[in-house]
């Protein structure tokens, strides 16, 4: 089952919302940076959310392969309802002042 018709998005709780819209980005050495979508609001909304996957490319649809990859939070409601272990867990934690953890 595929999810893309369920707008689960919208309904995210403020804790969770956006968290799936942070990208990882090497330098060229051995850095990483991890930086939101061009497109996320600081409320965690996405400016472009009825076009996104047309928009913008590294948009990921929340597919059942992109959860068992471990792209959404394991309290995401398409995370929650696929019932899906992901291969890797989702490490990406957004503190106040948007400094990142992983």
């Amino acid at each position: 089952m595929e999810y893309e018709e369920v707008n689960y998005c919208n309904t995210c709780p403020s804790g969770t919302r956006g968290l799936c819209c942070w990208f990882s980005a090497h330098d060229g050495e051995q850095h990483i940076a991890l930086e939101p979508c061009q497109y996320l609001t600081k409320a965690g909304r996405c400016k472009i959310y009825k076009n996104r996957y047309e928009i913008n490319p590294n948009c990921q649809a929340p597919t059942l392969a992109n959860i068992k990859k471990g792209y959404y939070p394991k309290n995401c409601k398409y995370v929650v309802d696929s019932k899906i272990i992901p291969d890797i867990p989702y490490k990406i934690k957004i503190k106040r002042g948007n400094k990142i953890g992983i």
